[in-house]
């Protein structure tokens, strides 16, 4: 499977900017097990750059793997000015150190992009994902393709950053923030859940209740009432819809 993957990697992609992927290949591991240092418990496979380790569910193997090896062949280690921490990585368009991570929605979308145009031509991702891979296949649009791949396998989001700020003038940008009534807890609280839509499910607690949302069952997610939330992705949806 990772020699199928490489020929069609090989393909598509310069050899220039798969050093990542050269890099990674000789020391990868494969695991088919999900353990605790994976985002989501209850996803069916993931991989963790720290380590090098593609982790899986072993009926979903042949489902995950192409999506985990583009992850795998477009990461790296940076290192952080006046920093110890090993927690310092790049993984396409996603950034990790230990002051947090940026791009991780993203990376995921246009990963998934990549997967289904190349690899494996599969329709059946989580609904997220699929809105994900949109937005990236629209970014793709406007700064090309070979542009789009060469900054995601060489894991340079700061260089796909500054091409796109050469396409939107000062006065034409556009903003789309979400907002949700509630309060923080001090410490984290619940259990994991593949519906989550960031950690802030263990700390956010809505307006009106007393637990965070990972403590909620599914039912009271549904139906909790919403006091003045606003969804970003929903509005952008909206502008996207009226001026398109």
């Amino acid at each position: 499977q990772v020699k199928k993957f490489l020929e069609t990697l090989e393909k598509i992609v310069p050899k220039e900017y798969l050093q990542n992927f050269y890099n990674n290949i000789n020391e990868i591991k494969f695991k088919p097990s999900f353990v605790k240092h994976l985002t989501i418990a209850s996803a069916a496979g993931g991989y963790a750059p720290e380590i090098n380790v593609i982790e899986f569910k072993a009926e979903e193997f042949f489902r995950v793997i192409n999506h985990e090896l583009l992850h795998m062949a477009s990461a790296t280690h940076f290192p952080q000015p006046n920093s110890d921490s090993e927690q310092n990585y790049l993984s396409g368009f996603v950034q990790f150190s230990d002051m947090g991570e940026i791009g991780r929605g993203f990376n995921e979308g246009y990963t998934v992009h990549l997967d289904h145009k190349y690899f494996s031509h599969q329709k059946h991702e989580p609904k997220g994902y699929k809105i994900l891979g949109g937005i990236a296949k629209l970014f793709e649009s406007i700064v090309g393709e070979q542009d789009m791949m060469k900054f995601y396998f060489t894991a340079n989001l700061n260089g796909l950053y500054n091409l796109l700020c050469n396409y939107i003038p000062g006065n034409n940008i556009y903003q789309f923030m979400g907002s949700h009534e509630g309060y923080l807890s001090n410490k984290k609280l619940g259990n994991d859940t593949n519906k989550k839509w960031s950690s802030l499910w263990y700390i956010f607690i809505p307006y009106g209740y007393d637990k965070t949302l990972a403590q909620m069952t599914d039912k009271e997610r549904d139906n909790r009432i919403k006091y003045k939330s606003i969804d970003a992705m929903s509005e952008f949806a909206k502008w996207y819809k009226n001026n398109n």
